[in-house]
């Protein structure tokens, strides 16, 4: 009876709050060097509309015009200013930096990390 109910009740509110949990400690990777605002911002946008206010690394050319830097602001993007040699391309090179992303979110608890082309998923 009454017990009973009291331990659903309290499993679920344990999932609950768990979800709530996973939800804030998420972090989306992508990389957009060579890209203008034109191709990121679709991007940011309808992934921030789905209601998703995690993390979201955006990997950049090292130079980034005020604009981007001002609509990052705005939608709580961190751009991530990359520098890489030439000799590498930055579809190989990606891992490396989403695999050191990944290492810092870590420490800050995150435990989910989602890796998206930036063309592909708006």
């Amino acid at each position: 009876g009454k017990q009973h109910f009291c331990i659903i009740l309290f499993c679920f509110l344990s999932f609950v709050s768990q979800y709530a949990l996973l939800s804030t400690k998420s972090a989306v990777f992508s990389i957009a060097v060579g890209y203008g605002i034109d191709k990121i911002a679709p991007f940011v946008i309808s992934l921030r509309a789905t209601g998703y206010d995690g993390l979201l690394y955006i990997g950049v050319k090292y130079n980034v015009e005020r604009k981007l830097l001002r609509f990052a602001l705005k939608y709580g993007v961190s751009l991530r200013r990359l520098r890489f040699s030439r000799l590498f391309n930055i579809q190989t090179l990606r891992f490396k930096f989403y695999a050191e992303w990944a290492s810092e979110v870590d420490r800050i608890g995150v435990a989910w990390v989602l890796t998206s082309d930036i063309r592909d998923a708006f």
